[in-house]
């Protein structure tokens, strides 16, 4: 076996270990577990799987080992990506070299090779705009401004006694184009803040989940008339925002819905799970292959409602992210197409109140 496969061995018999001892370090450093624990031991279990893979498969490129989405989640900024690089590196170089303790340097600068490339992959994007917070800001006030003007002005004109019922039709099409602008700028905003500032910016609460799910599913009736199914096992309040996780469940109707036949029924289903609170969203049939390569890639390629769907659901995975939990999709002929969101109960802000940030997430 060359030098190349065995590292590619080591990394995959070792990979619990080296999730054991990262999260070791990582409760030193921070001072105590958290809620986080669990999404850390996933995003690093990822990392190494994908680097036992370049390792082990002949003639890809090491150097070119990316780091996986819920890798780049842990860090909300760049000092805490590298400090988490930093001992993620540690933790697998003493793994390594109690599986190899003899290895050659020229092994070494291989794994070297691939755990730079990674971090360089991650902060690159963000060390290029930094200014990015403060050009957001500015771009919503200045979209803003003059669209809240207009919706004032319709709001007067609705008020007066206008007895044409054509002026009157008039207006409300120009306040629902007004909704619609507005919404559409938060949502570009939105993916703003997500792609070059550091992250969906939340505001935690109380939020009763099974009443915001079934608001959600009420305005989604309005299109999609009995075709949701809504059952609820969740009697615990969750610290959420409630205006954007009300966004996440309609996102993902939307998405359950109109790739689906007219006859098909969305069972949507509230619960917990250990700590965090569950959704789920299943239907029968499967997602086009196509879709479900890029669901969440905000810039797909091939076609308008595509692009929009892969848009929101870009947006929403970001919500559920700062919320410190993640969403997944499986979809195949036999199972049909099950979109899943999990966040804690009680977990944003003690996550982030452990992990050192300013309440801004990933």
């Amino acid at each position: 076996m060359d030098a190349r496969s065995r590292i590619g061995v080591l990394l995959s018999e070792r990979r619990d270990r080296v999730i054991e001892r990262f999260k070791k370090l990582l409760c030193a450093e921070v001072g105590g577990a958290g809620p986080w624990e669990s999404l850390v031991g996933e995003a690093i279990a990822e990392l190494v799987e994908s680097a036992a893979r370049a390792f082990a498969a002949p003639g890809e490129d090491v150097a070119a080992v990316q780091a996986p989405p819920r890798f780049v989640a842990l860090a909300w900024n760049a000092r805490e990506l590298t400090r988490d690089y930093i001992l993620l590196r540690s933790a697998l170089y003493e793994e390594l070299e109690q599986g190899w303790p003899d290895m050659p340097a020229s092994a070494w600068r291989r794994v070297d090779a691939a755990l730079d490339r990674t971090v360089r992959g991650v902060l690159t994007p963000r060390q290029g705009y930094p200014h990015a917070e403060s050009l957001v800001r500015v771009l919503g006030h200045d979209l803003r401004s003059p669209l809240g003007a207009i919706a004032g002005s319709v709001q007067l004109l609705l008020h007066r006694d206008v007895h044409d019922a054509r002026p009157r039709r008039v207006l409300q099409r120009i306040q629902g184009s007004v909704d619609r602008l507005d919404r559409l700028i938060g949502d570009v905003l939105d993916f703003a803040r997500a792609r070059f500032a550091g992250g969906v910016a939340i505001a935690p609460e109380r939020v009763d989940l099974a009443e915001l799910t079934r608001a959600a599913v009420a305005e989604t009736a309005a299109l999609h008339p009995g075709r949701v199914r809504f059952t609820s096992r969740l009697d615990t309040p969750v610290e959420c925002d409630q205006a954007r996780m009300s966004k996440v469940v309609s996102t993902l109707l939307r998405a359950t819905l109109d790739q689906a036949p007219e006859a098909t029924y969305v069972d949507l289903e509230l619960a917990s799970a250990s700590d965090q609170a569950l959704l789920t969203l299943h239907r029968d049939g499967p997602l086009p292959p196509d879709f479900v390569a890029r669901v969440f890639d905000p810039c797909r390629r091939d076609g308008p409602e595509q692009r929009r769907a892969g848009f929101d659901l870009y947006v929403a995975r970001e919500i559920v992210v700062a919320h410190h939990g993640r969403v997944d999709v499986e979809s195949s002929d036999a199972a049909g197409t099950t979109f899943s969101v999990r966040i804690p109960l009680e977990g944003a802000p003690q996550a982030h109140a452990a992990r050192g940030t300013s309440g801004r997430g990933r």
